[in-house]
């Protein structure tokens, strides 16, 4: 993200995994666990998404992560959220609170059908 730092709002885990696994491992292990409502997960891919480390760069799906992330409680998603909208059009904010809405939406579903709780299987202390 041009003129962005984003370097104040990740967690020192974030890089130590990225150095220790790669970030293709880090994809494979984040985006089940966002999926699943792990915050420091969707917060990660957030991250991920708005550096352009390990994916294509996209201020869409960095927004996406952070703001699911901050719903969830994460502390820095609001800040990777608002850092990132700076840098979005508002279609592309349009873009990425529909994306976010979706994905709230198929959570409830998948809740209300299954009629259990997730249950994240979080493994690293982020």
């Amino acid at each position: 993200m041009p003129g962005t730092s984003l370097s104040g709002i990740h967690t020192p885990y974030f890089w130590f995994f990225i150095l220790q696994t790669g970030f293709a491992m880090c994809l494979r292990e984040w985006t089940p666990l966002a999926e699943q409502g792990v915050a420091s997960a969707q917060f990660n891919l957030g991250l991920m998404y708005g550096l352009g480390r390990g994916v294509i760069q996209d201020n869409v799906y960095a927004h996406l992560w952070g703001n699911i992330a901050a719903s969830n409680g994460k502390e820095g998603g609001g800040k990777l959220r608002d850092l990132v909208a700076k840098e979005m059009t508002p279609s592309q904010l349009e873009k990425a609170q529909d994306l976010a809405r979706e994905c709230v939406r198929k959570k409830k579903r998948q809740r209300v059908l299954s009629r259990t709780p997730p249950t994240p299987h979080f493994l690293y202390p982020f």
